[in-house]
């Protein structure tokens, strides 16, 4: 019969596995494939057969089995056939690849596109295979980037190097088609050929550049400096060869007088520089050359010594010009510095609040004095003024920072002794509570408590931390022993702390702290301490004096004086009539409020005594206003009219009209006038004289 060739195609590795022969097969509904094997021709009663087990099983069969529930179920059979397909193209292509950049770009896509068709593949249950293909996406993608910068750095060395080349081919034409009629032009053209020389050693150092054609090109170009330098050896053997030097040294000494400036100066000495240069290359060539005459080449190196000589006198000259250039625009400069540095050390001086601020600031200004000296490293007087500045702000800020911590140690003080009595009294307060709730709410609420906290904290900002540890501790010390206290309360103490209970046994407790006080007995007064029966009277004479104001609670109000009337009388006298009767009398209402607030030993009720002394001094500075003379008593006035009729002549009289009226205008127009009150003195001694006795305010 006819043979038969079956080729089994793995879709997964994308190739075909060994082919069967056979002369005939037969492929079953679940993938089984009956193959009749190859035999002799000649007619036979057995037949060889074999059986296959192939996954080519019919639609019908694959319907008719039970679903899967695994991870490879839920992804698919289509699904994963086609990812794993190309995961294993892509490990083929990676084997089988020629490196090239199109290649690489086209492998990072590849993997980068498997990754967003098949999210299946960084399941961990179907083995992670997003990881390797990342993995090799990265790889390509950095041999890509590594291929672009080889490929951009050979680029630039040939971009270089060709135009060396291109530079060299155009400097050599030059210097062989042209005949340089000076020795600085010959000097320059051998300094150029020697440039381009060194900038092709440059281009041989980069990456990727072509050695051969470096090589290739540093030969030509030795081979031209040494027919360039044949040809300037006998330029320079002659005797005009150097007259352009000596004519350039002659400018270059008259300008080196003549710089306005430091800056000016350096233009010369570029110059002297580029002089010098050019001298020792014609040094150098001459030296390396084969001169048969010997002559000739101590002839020229005379000569370029007697330039090189002329230049240093040149140099000499510039360096003592720009010498005092600097000098001069040095001390100009230094001034500007020093006078900037001492408002840079007050103002340091003012933003030092605190010991750590003080050594910032100090180390800042110890910097920038550290680059005023590198500045001026070359002026000693000025190294010497920096170095007592130095010691005058280290000793600034060190007294400053002494003050600080002085003032600091002093606040620390200040808040542990404040901190101290708080503690006391909250000591004080804690016996007087009567249950654990109580402490615990004290503890929590109480602003003292809040206090002695807060202390606490601004003692470890000021680097005091072993005070602030031990204000926390007796905090919570206190917090114990109140409730060791309390327990002990509840077990001795009845009716409140008030009673001990011994057993059946009671005795009353005092709890209040003891005062000295004075308490009337009979008809005198005696010492007594709160909470006894001790009494003492007092037997001082001098106290016995005192005996009318025993019974005077307020220093504002006696049986005579009404405290209303005692405040409306010490704001006449405090302010003045004149003054209150220029208030309007919302500020006379506000002034008198004030005062009684303000006086509050004097026992005022506001709204009872402040408004009685209102309507009291409103009453008063009408009476004031409209009665003239008569707010003075009537003896006074009798004794003044006496005294001026019978106790003064007319002249007397004239002068004191004049001298009143004058002091009165000065005191309106300027205010309360001194010699006012001489004048009333000198009435007073007046009066007194005649007898009549009168006070001086009443003349």
């Amino acid at each position: 019969g006819v043979r038969s060739l079956l080729l089994p195609y793995n879709l997964i590795r994308q190739e075909v596995a060994t082919p069967l022969t056979g002369r005939g097969h037969a492929l079953l509904d679940d993938g089984t494939l009956v193959l009749l094997r190859d035999s002799p021709d000649e007619p036979a009663r057995v037949h060889p057969l074999q059986r296959w087990q192939t996954p080519y099983v019919s639609d019908t069969y694959a319907a008719s089995r039970p679903a899967g529930t695994g991870p490879l179920a839920r992804t698919g059979n289509a699904d994963l056939v086609r990812g794993i397909s190309d995961c294993l193209a892509l490990a083929h292509g990676v084997r089988d690849m020629t490196p090239t950049t199109a290649v690489y770009g086209q492998l990072a896509a590849d993997c980068g596109r498997a990754q967003d068709r098949y999210h299946w593949l960084s399941d961990p249950e179907l083995g992670s295979l997003a990881e390797p293909l990342g993995e090799l996406r990265a790889t390509a993608q950095q041999v890509l980037a590594e291929f672009t910068a080889v490929q951009e750095l050979t680029r630039r060395a040939a971009d270089a190097l060709e135009e060396t080349s291109t530079r060299i081919t155009a400097l050599v034409r030059r210097v062989r088609g042209e005949v340089p009629e000076s020795a600085a032009a010959w000097v320059q053209r051998l300094t150029e050929l020697r440039q381009a020389q060194g900038h092709l050693a440059t281009i041989g150092e980069m990456r990727y550049a072509d050695g051969e054609r470096i090589a290739e090109l540093s030969a030509r170009t030795e081979d031209d400096i040494a027919s360039a330098a044949q040809r300037a050896v006998s330029f320079l053997a002659r005797e005009d060869a150097f007259d352009g030097y000596h004519e350039d040294i002659a400018g270059l000494v008259a300008d080196a007088g003549a710089p306005a400036t430091a800056r000016d100066a350096s233009a010369v000495t570029d110059r002297l520089a580029a002089m010098t240069d050019g001298l020792a290359t014609v040094t150098d060539v001459v030296a390396g050359l084969e001169i048969g005459d010997a002559t000739v080449r101590t002839s020229i190196l005379e000569r370029i010594a007697e330039v090189l000589g002329g230049a240093n006198r040149a140099r000499a000259t510039l360096e003592a010009r720009r010498r005092e250039l600097l000098s001069k625009e040095g001390r100009a400069e230094f001034a500007a510095e020093f006078a900037l540095l001492g408002q840079a050390v007050t103002g340091a001086l003012a933003a030092a609040e605190s010991p750590e601020a003080c050594d910032d600031q100090l180390a800042r200004l110890m910097l920038q004095l550290e680059n005023l000296e590198s500045r001026f490293a070359e002026f000693d007087d000025f190294l010497a003024e920096l170095a007592g500045r130095r010691s005058e702000v280290y000793e600034a800020f060190s007294a400053r920072k002494q003050t600080l911590q002085d003032e600091r140690a002093r606040r620390a003080e200040r808040l542990a002794g404040s901190a101290q009595r708080v503690l006391e009294t909250i000591g004080r307060r804690l016996a007087a509570l009567d249950d654990l709730d109580a402490v615990h709410t004290y503890f929590a609420s109480d602003p003292m408590v809040a206090k002695v906290r807060r202390t606490a904290d601004e003692l470890r900002e000021l680097g005091d931390p072993v005070r602030a540890e031990e204000l926390d501790g007796r905090l919570k010390a206190a917090r114990q022993e109140a409730g060791r206290a309390l327990r002990d309360r509840s077990e001795l103490y009845a009716d409140g702390g008030s009673v001990i209970k011994l057993g059946r046994h009671r005795f009353a407790v005092n709890t209040q702290p003891f005062d000295l006080t004075l308490v009337p007995a009979g008809e005198r007064l005696a010492f007594a301490l709160t909470g006894t029966d001790y009494r003492a009277p007092v037997t001082d004479p001098a106290f016995e004096a005192t005996r009318p104001y025993w019974e005077q609670l307020l220093p504002s109000e006696s049986a005579a004086v009404y405290r209303g009337e005692h405040l409306a009388a010490r704001l006449l006298a405090e302010q003045g009539a004149e003054r209150l009767a220029a208030l309007t009398d919302d500020e006379l209402t506000q002034l008198v409020g004030e005062s009684a607030a303000e006086a509050y030993d004097e026992g005022y009720t506001r709204g009872v005594h402040d408004e009685d002394a209102t309507a009291i001094l409103r009453a008063l500075l009408r009476l004031y206003a409209e009665a003239g003379l008569l707010r003075h008593e009537p003896a006074a006035r009798a004794a003044a009219q006496l005294f001026w009729a019978y106790g003064t002549d007319e002249a007397l009289r004239t002068s004191w009209t004049r001298r009143a009226v004058s002091l009165a205008r000065a005191r309106d127009t300027f205010g309360l006038a001194p010699a006012i009150a001489v004048l009333q003195e000198e009435w007073a001694s007046a009066i007194g004289g005649f007898g009549g006795g009168a006070p001086a305010d009443a003349v």
